[in-house]
């Protein structure tokens, strides 16, 4: 059976309205992370032999045990980002330091996006939130970029769905619930000023069998 993939922006849509694509200048700020000076050490690998199609296996980048410690730390790093992104929303409200806070967790334009979104949000009136598990996340696989510098994470999320809830209507919330072919795919960056791996980029991935 072949498997069919697509993809669509993720994690903002946590933050921005349904349907919406704002980025306001006045918070839309983009921020860069000071790289480690002692990167991750990554290698090729390839098993040998043929996998079960009877194809030549291929080759992987793998992180090598020389690596520095906090190379080991990508999917701790994501799985903090998550459980502290529950704890913002808790009560179905943004927390007061939601917006400062969000540097702790993510970088680049993916922070600039989520802020804007959460800016629009807070001015139309609206909680836009994500609803799932973090002690429930599944990493599937991990991938690494050549560099050392960069890792990917295949998330699947178990039970999701997305909340927009407006505060004229606090009783009339949409809610969309994610499907079981749904898989989120997270790319972290190391920031060596914060001691930890940041979101810097994310999307939902749908497979579904067939042609």
């Amino acid at each position: 059976m072949k498997a069919k993939v697509r993809t669509k922006p993720l994690l903002c849509c946590w933050l921005i309205a349904l349907g919406l694509a704002v980025l306001l200048s006045a918070c839309g700020e983009t921020t860069r992370t000071a790289r480690p000076a002692n990167p991750c050490v990554i290698t090729e690998f390839k098993p040998a032999g043929t996998n079960g199609l009877g194809k030549e296996n291929p080759t992987t980048l793998v992180l090598d045990k020389s690596s520095p410690e906090y190379c080991q730390n990508v999917r701790d790093d994501y799985k903090a980002a998550m459980a502290w992104y529950q704890t913002q929303v808790a009560n179905d409200t943004y927390a007061p330091t939601m917006s400062v806070e969000l540097a702790n967790y993510y970088t680049g334009e993916l922070l600039g996006e989520a802020r804007s979104g959460l800016f629009y949000n807070k001015q139309a009136g609206r909680v836009v939130l994500g609803r799932f598990n973090p002690q429930a996340l599944t990493i599937q696989d991990q991938k690494w970029a050549k560099d050392g510098f960069t890792s990917t994470l295949i998330v699947k999320p178990g039970s999701y769905s997305l909340v927009s809830i407006s505060k004229n209507a606090p009783n009339q919330a949409q809610e969309t619930e994610g499907g079981q072919f749904e898989s989120w795919e997270v790319t972290l960056v190391y920031d060596d000023a914060a001691k930890r791996w940041k979101i810097s980029s994310a999307k939902t991935i749908y497979t579904s069998a067939g042609g």
